[in-house]
């Protein structure tokens, strides 16, 4: 029975500081009709990678990396992808998916947050191949989404002028 795939996924913020858990830190947790266990993988990355010894001390940017991570791993359950056996393949059609949902406030979804999104997805597949818990490929790329550039202006001065034109 695969337990990743048939449980209900949930962050939730400790109260409490544990060996790989600080204070603030999302947890993820995967809740059942009568039982809850902790989905201990990418618990540990979000201590090792922000948490852990003030490596990023803002708790916003904490719960944004837990809360990408969970979009990520329910898009997986809804897919019937175990996380573990997902491939890049995989991360690219999250991209496709992503790009054509609407956010809760009836918009597209950001280029740079989708961005944001692929690059923690790629950053914890590169720490669970590193612990050896991903044996997979999940490819190069850490971004998808091409953003616009805009051209340099050669004018030194052009940031002075009230308008480009």
């Amino acid at each position: 029975m695969n337990t990743f795939l048939n449980s209900d996924l949930r962050l939730v913020k400790s109260s409490v500081e544990l060996e790989v858990v600080a204070i603030g830190q999302p947890a993820f947790f995967q809740y059942w009709a009568n039982a809850v266990d902790v989905l201990v993988e990418p618990t540990i990355f979000v201590y090792e990678t922000f948490c852990r010894n003030g490596g990023t001390p803002s708790r916003n940017t904490w719960a944004a990396a837990a809360y990408d991570l969970l979009t990520w791993f329910q898009w997986c359950q809804a897919k019937g992808i175990n996380w573990c056996d997902s491939t890049e393949a995989d991360r690219r059609q999250f991209c496709d998916d992503y790009k054509g949902s609407i956010s809760p406030s009836g918009e597209n979804y950001s280029e740079s947050s989708i961005n944001r999104k692929l690059t923690i997805v790629r950053r914890f597949y590169e720490f669970a191949a590193m612990e050896g818990w991903y044996r997979r490929d999940m490819g190069d790329s850490l971004y998808e989404v091409g953003l616009v550039s805009r051209p340099i202006d050669s004018d030194a001065l052009a940031h002075t002028r009230a308008s480009n034109s």
